[in-house]
Formats: C-alpha cells, sequence, structure tokens
C-alpha cells in the first residue's frame, strides 16, 4: 500500500511540472496554444510566459504567411510565403539565455536559416554556409560562429541554446551537448521574432529565458518540451 501511494504521489509530481516552473521565462510560445487564425494563417502566437514586462505575443508580418496545422501543432514557415512572425514593439535584450526550439527544417536547399532573433542583425542560424555541421549566433552585427559535433537533425527536433556569463555558447540537440564556441560575446542577443521571411522551416514550440540555465533546470525544461511535443 505504501508503495502504490508513493508511485501515485510521484507522477503526481511529475505531471504538474510546466516549463513556467523554472525562474526567469521571459517568451513562450506553447506548442496547440493561445494561436490565433484567420482560416488557416496565423494571425497571433500570444506569449504564455507570464511575463508582464514586455508584450511578446507575435503577430503575422504584412506580406508574410505562415500556416497552422491543428492536427499536428504544425506552423508552416515557407520561403515561398515570405513567412515569419514578430512582436508589435517589445523585445527582449539578452546577455545571457537559454532557448529551446522544438523545429522540423527543410534539408534540401538549407543555408543560413534563421530560426530567430531581430531584422538581420541578431539572428539565430542554422546551416551556415549551407553546412548543416555549423551554425551562427549574430548579435548585434557581430558573427559568432559554432562548429558542431554532429549534424542538424533531419526530422523533427529539439534545439537548445545556452549562452554563459563567460560568453560561452553551448548548443543540443535533443539534450546532446555539442561543440562550444569561447568568444568574448558582449553584444547582447535581442529577440523579436521567428524566422526571416526566408526560413523554411516548421516551429511546435519555443521558449526562451533571459539566463543561462543550470543543466538540472535544462533537462527538465527538456524533458517536458520532448514529452508534449512528441518528439
Amino acid at each position: 500500500m505504501f508503495l502504490a501511494n508513493a508511485l501515485k504521489l510521484k507522477t503526481r509530481v511529475l505531471n504538474s511540472f510546466s516549463i513556467a516552473d523554472v525562474g526567469n521565462l521571459k517568451a513562450w510560445y506553447k506548442f496547440k496554444t493561445d494561436i490565433e487564425l484567420d482560416g488557416n494563417e496565423v494571425v497571433v502566437w500570444s506569449d504564455s510566459s507570464g511575463n508582464t514586462t514586455e508584450n511578446m505575443d507575435l503577430r503575422k508580418v504584412t506580406g508574410s504567411t505562415v500556416v497552422y496545422e491543428a492536427n499536428s501543432g504544425a506552423l508552416r514557415f515557407a520561403t515561398a510565403l515570405n513567412s515569419e512572425l514578430e512582436t508589435a514593439i517589445d523585445q527582449l535584450n539578452l546577455s545571457t539565455f537559454t532557448i529551446f526550439v522544438v523545429i522540423d527544417l527543410v534539408e534540401a536547399g538549407a543555408a543560413n536559416e534563421a530560426i530567430l532573433g531581430r531584422a538581420g542583425n541578431d539572428e539565430f542560424r542554422l546551416y551556415r554556409g549551407g553546412n548543416s555541421l555549423n551554425a551562427r549566433l549574430r548579435a548585434n552585427g557581430v558573427n559568432y560562429d559554432l562548429d558542431n559535433t554532429n549534424s542538424t537533425p533531419i526530422g523533427k527536433f529539439l534545439l537548445s541554446v545556452v549562452r554563459e556569463g563567460d560568453n560561452t555558447t553551448t548548443m543540443y540537440y535533443d539534450g546532446v551537448e555539442q561543440d562550444n564556441v569561447d568568444a568574448d560575446i558582449t553584444d547582447l542577443f535581442d529577440f523579436t521574432r521567428l524566422g526571416n521571411g526566408s526560413t523554411d522551416a516548421t516551429y511546435y514550440e519555443v521558449a526562451v529565458y533571459d539566463v543561462a540555465l543550470s543543466n538540472a533546470d535544462r533537462q527538465a525544461v527538456e524533458a517536458d518540451i520532448t514529452l508534449r511535443t512528441g518528439i
């Protein structure tokens, strides 16, 4: 009887975890949540983080189209549709950060795919130079290159990016750590948008913290995102 009760208690604790329980969550575009549509086109993907300092709801950009598939929870960003979503005014100005993105990139022709950031001066990019091993953090117009251990995964995967206070930036693919870049990154990384009008990818969930999470917190968030989005 004691064991059974203990197992029930553990299950309740696990099921109640939310990534918002981890401090410093500033923007959260949650899987299958708070997506306003016009037909099948996304008008607003609302921020679920609880941040009351900045309004980080993402909105349709004039002339672009992001298509939503309700069954899969997929937001389709397609180059041919000039797809992007952007905040109305507010932005995050990030020094340290932890960013999580569940995404599926179109591999054919992939090159310098801007996943998120602001305009052209602040972007996190995969397939730098068309190479699946390479990524780039562009902050305030300055490029910082990341050369990874493993190629960008094929299909739906979880990307985690952590920028520490000592300026080390670390990438994780589905929780597996890639090589670090030890650069003197003195520039802030600004965030206002997903995509840049030429990104060809499917998004499922995005979460942005303005701190470098501990390994334990990062892994807890990764486990929750992985479970909910079905990676």
